[in-house]
């Protein structure tokens, strides 16, 4: 069988290209639990983010992103809450801001890529 160099450099350069390429989500699943904050993705598109934020802990949270007026005030157990954002490209801290929570590891960094 004979290969034809043309088609064989077009597939290989194709895949090299498309590996690379994954899609990339405006939708974050967040878990809240004692004591750590896990995100299902760790980056975003600049824009609109949804944020769904699920309380699994045996205690109420929050949810802040730090220097940002963006907040969900207290979510109760086995319950979850979604807020939609308008974000700038950076880097962005996401914790829990009750006393004690964010020190005792509920913080965690979020990166918004560039549009």
């Amino acid at each position: 069988m004979k290969i034809n160099p043309k088609l064989f450099l077009f597939t290989a350069l194709a895949a090299i290209l498309l590996s690379g390429c994954s899609p990339v989500s405006n939708q974050v699943q967040v878990t809240l639990t004692e004591w750590g904050i896990n995100l299902d993705i760790s980056e975003v598109p600049a824009g609109e983010v949804i944020f769904t934020v699920s309380n699994q802990g045996l205690l109420e949270h929050n949810f802040l992103i730090e220097g940002t007026e963006i907040q969900l005030d207290l979510i109760p157990v086995n319950s979850q809450a979604a807020i939609t954002v308008n974000l700038e490209p950076g880097r962005y801290m996401i914790l829990c801001s009750l006393p004690g929570h964010e020190e005792a590891g509920m913080r965690t960094e979020f990166t918004v890529l560039p549009y």
